[in-house]
């Protein structure tokens, strides 16, 4: 996946609802999350219209965000998944 064009972050909210969120447009795609400070998360959402496979995806964001603990949830949508 290749990034087109520049990554949009926000710092935003009040109270315990605030933090960062990011999006960025990818070739055939878009990465996009949000890093929730109150409760110390993170919620990326990748989709693409490429397959790709998640598992680098989980893979990048240990690396990148260390977190203690991750739960991936995989939807495959479209026609692709209609023809598996």
């Amino acid at each position: 996946m290749e990034q087109y064009g520049k990554t949009r972050i926000q710092y935003f909210g009040k109270d315990d609802k605030k933090g960062f969120s990011f999006q960025t447009h990818l070739s055939t795609s878009h990465l996009c999350g949000h890093l929730a400070e109150e409760i110390d998360a993170a919620f990326l959402d990748c989709f693409s219209c490429k397959e790709y496979d998640p598992a680098v995806v989980e893979a990048v964001a240990r690396l990148y965000f260390l977190p203690s603990g991750v739960e991936r949830v995989t939807i495959r949508r479209g026609i692709l998944s209609q023809l598996k």
